[in-house]
């Protein structure tokens, strides 16, 4: 069997929970977890551009001499998942922030969560958009995927017309309505002098026929103005473009990727074979996904959403991945559009007058060659919302992942590979299903997805999300490491299993030494139920062993007499010369001899 490539790391934890002296800059930060024995730190970023040139060179500096990999949590506030426009942007510029940071500290990967908020229509507005301007993927308007796909745009024709009617077609509304009220009233005077209808009748029929003329003309309207060839002529009125709605944006996107088959939606359906029986799938029926939509709103089916908002959010999160290994490339828009990272940092080092600039310039870009990008399931902040967040399953990242790197390697990207995963035990907790039955999900589904991951955080799973320091002995994180050893975690690239640093007095306490032996014994392939006592700390050599233990009790044997006791002090005591010429004074040994 091939060594596995794992390392013990920690985080240095976050400066706004408990605003702590230790952490209070990044170089605090770094010094602390140097103290903590791992092979590896985790920079728990407070906010995106925490890191800038001089303390990246500083902390580099350090993690060189003391012979330490450093990583970077990135922002922890990027809603990777929700189709409008400036979000879009804003989440964006987290992530270049953050990944610009991650190189001028040094690090080997920076950790961004796949999501940010759940199921759209829980969203309360705060911390979100009231008016939302709809975007796709790839942070266009909404407008260009209707005119793309001609089923789409006939379906959200059909189904939402009088909804978007007058935010599509703006004033000209009143033209469609004023024809189809003329001829409404033609048509019925018609009726009237042909006998077929009386004059009590005669109100009635003009507001039947004209609510029939309404829809088809306005239908036809909409056909015409969003699938005109020319982007001015299809461009929505200016309240359309503001008066989005979430709820919408993620249908029309899902029934997009639907219709065209599009690889994430392909691949999410292998993920979710029972639910897709279930529900009857039928690829050919351009009202699958409606249908199917409509009953799981009627029904409260939790599952279809997971699924639904589950490939919608994929689709997202990998639209932000590939601008962003375009960004660190310098290809796609910006190789001639907008500065990329290469060229963004080459102007700060000169601006900055940097000595040995060609020597400082190299190596960053060096590290921003190896630099990985790992995608990590989010945590439920508050029970309400456990399971669901938009992109929290293991299953679902790994299809945003996978069909990212694939993307990617067709673009000639050189950043297809440093796509990766991270899993977090808490997070999966917190989310209300015990990680070891999503982790034998993830691994039914996915045999080898250990070549996917890049970090573990191992916290003890536990929904209240404490990051309770981990304890010897600890077998349950050891089991869940072992599910994933056994597919290929650690196989093909080195991988970190992480503690979180909690918040507590003592927040790491035998946690780096627990971590330490089940790494040890994950590389000497011992199943969870073969642990030797060594594991549980109790063998003659380990920290809780028998010898250790009683001469930690003959050490303090005599504490708790501390403080208890009185003795008289002496009068007349000597001192050695040099004690003297040093300064010591007799009446200062009288109080220290006998203490």
């Amino acid at each position: 069997m091939p060594e596995l490539k794992l390392k013990a790391a920690v985080s240095t934890g976050l400066f706004t929970i408990a605003h702590p002296e230790d952490l209070a800059t990044v170089i605090r930060k770094v010094g602390y977890g140097l103290t903590r024995g791992t092979s590896a730190i985790e920079i728990a970023g407070d906010i995106p551009h925490e890191i800038d040139y001089t303390e990246g060179k500083e902390i580099r500096s350090i993690a060189e001499k003391q012979g330490v990999d450093l990583n970077l949590h990135g922002s922890l506030t990027i809603p990777f998942e929700i189709p409008e426009m400036v979000q879009f942007r804003e989440a964006q510029d987290h992530v270049q922030k953050s990944l610009k940071s991650a190189v001028y500290g040094g690090c080997h990967y920076v950790d961004f969560h796949a999501c940010l908020h759940f199921w759209v229509e829980m969203l309360t507005y705060v911390g979100a958009r009231l008016e939302i301007i709809m975007c796709d993927w790839k942070g266009r308007f909404i407008s260009e995927i209707l005119y793309e796909n001609d089923k789409l745009r006939k379906l959200f024709i059909e189904k939402y017309w009088d909804k978007y009617d007058s935010l599509i077609l703006g004033e000209d509304i009143r033209a469609v309505y004023y024809r189809s009220q003329e001829e409404a009233t033609l048509k019925a005077r018609d009726l009237l002098e042909t006998g077929q209808i009386t004059e009590e009748e005669l109100g009635v029929k003009i507001g039947e026929i004209h609510k029939e003329l309404l829809e088809k003309y306005t239908k036809e309207e909409l056909e015409k103005k969003m699938s005109n060839p020319l982007p001015e002529k299809r461009d929505w009125y200016h309240l359309g473009k503001l008066r989005g709605d979430y709820v919408d944006a993620c249908w029309l996107i899902a029934n997009y990727l639907f219709l065209v088959k599009d690889p994430i939606w392909e691949e999410m359906i292998k993920m979710y074979k029972d639910l897709m029986n279930r529900y009857k799938y039928d690829p050919n029926d351009d009202y699958w996904l409606y249908n199917a939509w409509k009953k799981a709103e009627d029904t409260g089916d939790r599952e279809f959403k997971e699924f639904y908002y589950g490939t919608v959010s994929a689709k997202f999160l990998q639209g932000h991945l590939m601008l962003a290994a375009q960004w660190m490339s310098g290809t796609g828009i910006f190789k001639e559009q907008y500065p990329s990272l290469p060229k963004i940092i080459e102007n700060e080092l000169k601006m900055m007058k940097v000595p040995n600039f060609e020597e400082e310039y190299n190596e960053l870009m060096g590290i921003l060659k190896n630099i990985h990008i790992a995608i990590e399931n989010p945590d439920a902040r508050d029970p309400r919302e456990a399971g669901r967040y938009m992109l929290w399953k293991s299953k679902q990242i790994y299809v945003a992942i996978k069909q990212t790197r694939e993307e990617l390697k067709k673009e000639g990207n050189p950043y297809w590979d440093k796509m990766m995963m991270l899993i977090d035990f808490e997070h999966i907790a917190t989310q209300g299903i015990d990680p070891n039955e999503e982790l034998a999900d993830l691994v039914k589904n996915v045999p080898d997805v250990g070549k996917y991951i890049k970090c573990i955080h191992s916290n003890y799973p536990s929904p209240m999300h404490s990051h309770w320091p981990i304890e010897l002995g600890d077998d349950r994180i050891y089991r869940l490491l072992w599910i994933l050893k056994e597919a290929e975690l650690g196989k093909h690239h080195t991988t970190y299993i992480l503690f979180e640093r909690g918040g507590f007095k003592d927040p790491f306490m035998l946690a780096v030494t627990a971590l330490k032996l089940m790494i040890k014994f994950l590389e000497e392939n011992v199943p969870p139920e073969k642990l030797p006592d060594e594991f549980y700390g109790v063998a003659p050599h380990g920290i809780l062993s028998e010898e250790r233990q009683w001469a930690t009790i003959y050490y303090h044997a005599m504490d708790p007499l501390k403080g208890t006791l009185k003795v008289p002090e002496e009068e007349y005591t000597f001192l050695g010369r040099a004690a003297v010429e040093a300064g010591k004074r007799p009446e200062e040994w009288k109080k220290e001899e006998l203490r």
